[in-house]
């Protein structure tokens, strides 16, 4: 209710319209009196935050608010559909909830703060590519600072368990995106690290396709894969970007007398990216997750290096036809790790021109040997597809070498190729227009 979020987020040139909804009408009044820095916005926009023209005010609590000006029917498709095509939709939804140590014992409002109610209807009130941040209250520090065989006190078990429950709705709170991050940044006044989690791109029941995949033909599967990895890629590009990339996005989106801003640039983002070890140390105190939190002391055992693998050229000699073993692989082997450690990173926006390219060349070819046969080869490693059900720290501490490593499905000799021949193809699966549209989309 200071006016500080407001004040921030008016300061983008972007923003046409914040909905603010407070619970308490007094402490925005002490705030206008006694506080009046936190919600000046002199230069980009009225003197004082809460009275610019694009801000709609409510003093009121803000489950009530939402059943009445939402609805607590969003969710229903019509519904969503009909706001959507009205644009009442949201962009970006930003919580300030009670913090999570800070609820009240039996109270039910305050329970369904964090419930999976909760979360569905806020993902349901945002547009197709929405983002919404909330925050968690204190970080944890690494339960292990002691050694992990030292005695845990009552005060220990009692943090723990409050610890615990975060990450449980963080959890809770991450079915209904594509990508959540957990990030933290320190709070003088609390004197502590203080935790924020951002669900980017709504994943919604009622936006999957209708067809089962038997009804769907190769290329409507095809679309609907690069569609979604669209969709992840633009949810993630701006959050997972280097230092410059977000400075330059500050320079050109904040008002010119907004920038710089005093407590968060490119540097700072950077930092955001993985979550401390401290949840991690928490996380991995319970026994149910020791087959997950054993995979990072096993992830770079030497049975993963060496090289496997060599370039074929075609018999001109000028170009890659495709991959080779370069020596027996035996069933069960985990490739790509080492090449996790060596490899290069590409913005989110490149990676999906490249992936449309590998896409399209994974099609009809000329003969019959130069089809692709990495499906049966090569698969994921089988205790990813639990890591990603939903959030956790571990897989999210590790997610460049879990987004490299493959293991064999059956013996491999050498000699073998185990990617297309991309000096044979015949045709694209995806039309020069679409191609073009999504090249568009991205590099404009």
């Amino acid at each position: 209710g200071e006016g500080g979020t407001l004040r921030e987020s008016l300061k983008w040139k972007s923003v046409e319209h914040v909905t603010m909804v407070d619970l308490d009408a007094e402490v925005i009044k002490a705030s206008r009196t006694y506080l009046p820095s936190y919600s000046n916005c002199t230069g980009f926009g009225a003197k004082v935050c809460f009275d610019d023209e694009r801000v709609e005010l409510y003093t009121e609590d803000f489950i009530q608010w939402f059943d009445d000006h939402i609805g607590n029917d969003i969710c229903d498709s019509a519904k969503h559909e009909d706001r959507k095509n009205k644009n009442e939709l949201y962009d970006i939804i930003i919580l300030d909830l009670l913090d999570t140590e800070e609820l009240p014992e039996g109270e039910a409002w305050a329970e369904h703060l964090y419930s999976e109610l909760f979360f569905e209807r806020i993902a349901c009130a945002v547009n197709d590519y929405g983002v919404v941040v909330t925050n968690f209250g204190e970080s944890p520090e690494n339960p292990y600072n002691g050694g992990p065989e030292a005695p845990m006190t009552s005060k220990d078990l009692e943090s723990l368990a409050m610890f615990t429950k975060k990450i449980e709705q963080i959890q809770t709170m991450s079915s209904f995106f594509r990508h959540t991050r957990v990030y933290e940044t320190p709070v003088p006044a609390f004197r502590a690290d203080w935790a924020f989690a951002i669900g980017m791109i709504p994943d919604r029941p009622f936006l999957k396709t209708n067809a089962s995949d038997d009804d769907m033909s190769s290329e409507d599967e095809e679309k609907l894969a690069l569609a979604r990895a669209t969709d992840n890629a633009m949810g993630i590009n701006d959050f997972e970007a280097n230092e410059v990339r977000v400075n330059l996005k500050l320079r050109r989106g904040l008002h010119e007398k907004a920038y710089p801003l005093e407590y968060y640039d490119g540097a700072i983002q950077h930092t955001y990216q993985y979550p401390t070890g401290g949840w991690d140390g928490v996380y991995c105190m319970n026994p149910a997750n020791k087959k997950i939190c054993d995979i990072e002391k096993t992830l770079f055992d030497k049975n993963y290096e060496g090289n496997y693998f060599e370039s074929k050229l075609n018999d001109d000699g000028d170009a890659t036809s495709g991959i080779v073993a370069k020596q027996d692989i035996k069933k069960g082997h985990v490739s790509g790790l080492y090449d996790a450690a060596t490899s290069l990173k590409l913005p989110s926006k490149d990676n999906i021109i490249f992936n449309n390219t590998l896409r399209s060349h994974n099609s009809t070819c000329e003969s019959e040997n130069s089809k692709p046969n990495l499906d049966g080869i090569y698969d994921a490693l089988p205790w990813t597809r639990e890591l990603f059900d939903r959030w956790n720290p571990v897989a999210a501490r590790i997610m460049n070498e879990l987004d490299h490593a493959v293991v064999a499905t059956r013996d491999i000799p050498k000699g073998e190729m185990i990617t297309d021949d991309y000096t044979r193809w015949d045709k694209y699966s995806f039309g020069k227009e679409e191609r073009l549209a999504v090249l568009k989309k991205w590099v404009g």
